[in-house]
């Protein structure tokens, strides 16, 4: 049964049975939440392969300057997301914690994505530096209003292992779907509409009204989603204090530093292969098409059997058998 709050009974803390934890997750569930993937990938993508053709080529801004406005911007991260951690983890709505800030998402992802290819109306001069400086900043906040608490939700659907392995399936398969629209389709869409300041402002408005669709899909398709662990009132620990034990947690920080090197290393990768592309080999983003559907390719023909062995080995071989296939 829901506990209710006295004091507002529509803000339920929802806490489903330990029989709601352990019960299959139903298709409809696990198809909506995946499908969230196909937004944030899609998103991230689009945004990260063309950001650097676009500033140097649209925007005329210096490539080691747009780089440096690029990476600005996604430092954000490093202090919006545990923000965002916390203010999930406390948020209480007849939605649940997670799912009110989907809905949030939804829309400044849909809006972040036409800011940031539209801030050449601005003109020239300092007054656009600021504007494209606070249009990736927005893009990047939208992501970690969505991602944080999306990423939150499978470990609260179900205590079940394979269920969880499940699901992330589902998530694979919107992810790569994700990345062949953002890093594939994209590219192609500035390309046939001529590459020009035009070109990528109709990408903005196309592939945001896309990313928020999906978000709003995913919001409502999870609805039901409140299957959250009963919270235990804990001891009030001092910022400095909890530093101190995380620092301590060496597997915490081994996993922490895999995941950051990890991130530095895509976020390279997707940033530079556009821009790399077009000015350096002097070829058209069609190049990109063909690598993409590789990529799709051989990811789909592959998750039967990283399935099958996630029920047969431990998540830290899993890594290093993905480390090396890198």
């Amino acid at each position: 049964m829901a506990r209710v709050n006295a004091s507002n009974p529509a803000l339920a803390d929802p806490i489903a049975p330990d029989e709601a934890l352990a019960r299959p997750i139903p298709l409809r569930i696990r198809f909506s939440w995946g499908l969230g993937s196909l937004g944030t990938i899609g998103y991230i993508n689009a945004v990260s392969v063309l950001v650097m053709v676009y500033l140097t080529t649209v925007m005329k801004i210096e490539p080691a300057a747009a780089g440096t406005m690029v990476a600005a911007a996604r430092l954000v991260d490093a202090f919006s997301d545990p923000l965002m951690g916390w203010m999930t983890d406390r948020t209480r709505s007849r939605w649940g914690r997670r799912r009110p800030w989907l809905l949030l998402g939804s829309f400044v992802c849909g809006l972040g994505m036409p800011l940031v290819f539209s801030t050449h109306v601005v003109g020239t001069g300092s007054g656009m530096t600021l504007v494209t400086m606070a249009a990736l900043i927005v893009y990047s906040l939208g992501f970690t209003i969505f991602n944080v608490p999306y990423l939150t939700m499978p470990v609260e659907m179900t205590r079940d292992r394979l269920q969880r392995l499940d699901l992330m399936s589902f998530r694979s398969v919107f992810m790569m779907l994700g990345a062949v629209a953002g890093s594939t389709g994209a590219p192609l869409l500035v390309q046939k509409l001529g590459r020009d300041a035009d070109a990528f402002m109709t990408l903005g408005l196309v592939a945001g009204v896309g990313v928020f669709v999906v978000m709003i899909v995913t919001f409502l398709g999870t609805s039901g989603v409140h299957a959250e662990a009963e919270e235990v009132p804990l001891a009030r620990v001092s910022v400095l204090d909890q530093m101190r034990a995380v620092l301590d947690n060496r597997p915490f920080m081994t996993m922490v530093g895999i995941k950051l090197l990890q991130f530095v290393a895509l976020s390279a990768e997707r940033t530079t292969s556009a821009f790399f592309v077009v000015m350096v080999l002097k070829r058209d983003f069609a190049l990109l098409a063909q690598l993409g559907i590789a990529t799709l390719v051989s990811t789909l023909v592959f998750i039967p059997f990283f399935r099958w062995v996630g029920q047969h080995v431990t998540k830290r071989l899993g890594l290093a058998i993905g480390i090396v296939g890198e």
